[in-house]
Formats: structure tokens, C-alpha cells, sequence
């Protein structure tokens, strides 16, 4: 087997998103944002999950935490909570 011959990383990061030194807003308080105000909403997970066309795992992982939205998604979480995509996910900078 032939030797591994990676070259060394000439930075100290290897990529990733520039926050500007910032560190980004803790998942729980997006997930917390979406689940409150679907909340306000007198919605339940499925029946916020319905009006999107998405499954109810979407969004429960959604507000957990596990899992971030498309673009498209968001905008239309946004706008079926009648809430800022900002006051939802962030946009502080």
C-alpha cells in the first residue's frame, strides 16, 4: 500500500463559515423561537407540518435542534407564523 501523502494543512482552519470572531446563536434558542411562536399560533407540530407540505419530524427536529432548514423552508415557516425569518432564525450580524 502506497504511503500516506497528504500535504499539511497550511492554516489553522480548514474552512468553514466566517462568523466575523462572532460565535453563532445557540441552536436552542432558534429551535425555542420556531416552537414559541408556533405556539402563539395555537399550532401543533403536525399541523404546522401540514400547512407546509413537510412531515411532523421536520419540524420536531427542527425545534429540537438536530436540523436546520432550507432557505425555502424557512420563508415559509416565516411567513405561514406571521414572524421576521430574522426573529426565527437569526440574521444578527
Amino acid at each position: 500500500m502506497a504511503e500516506n501523502t497528504k500535504r499539511p494543512r497550511e492554516t489553522a482552519i480548514s474552512g468553514g463559515m466566517d462568523t466575523g470572531g462572532k460565535p453563532m446563536p445557540a441552536t436552542e434558542t432558534r429551535a425555542s423561537a420556531v416552537a414559541q411562536a408556533r405556539e402563539r399560533r395555537n399550532l401543533t407540530q403536525q399541523q404546522l407540518a401540514d400547512a407546509l407540505g413537510v412531515n411532523r419530524v421536520s419540524i420536531a427536529r427542527l425545534e429540537a435542534g438536530t436540523r436546520s432548514p432550507s432557505m425555502a423552508l424557512a420563508l415559509r415557516i416565516a411567513r405561514e407564523l406571521g414572524e421576521p425569518v430574522e426573529a426565527l432564525f437569526g440574521g444578527e450580524r
